[in-house]
């Protein structure tokens, strides 16, 4: 997975995963929140 392709601790990564939730409550699955994750980041 590119996101914690480097070694993230546990706690860590839930809290980015909380973020990104939080972020956008009505995505709700991971591949939307993935796609707008890639989509903000790294598509200009």
């Amino acid at each position: 997975m590119l996101l914690f392709a480097n070694p993230i601790k546990k706690k860590q990564r839930q809290r980015i995963l909380q973020n990104l939730r939080k972020s956008d409550k009505l995505c709700r699955t991971f591949a939307c929140w993935l796609r707008r994750y890639v989509g903000q980041n790294i598509i200009p």
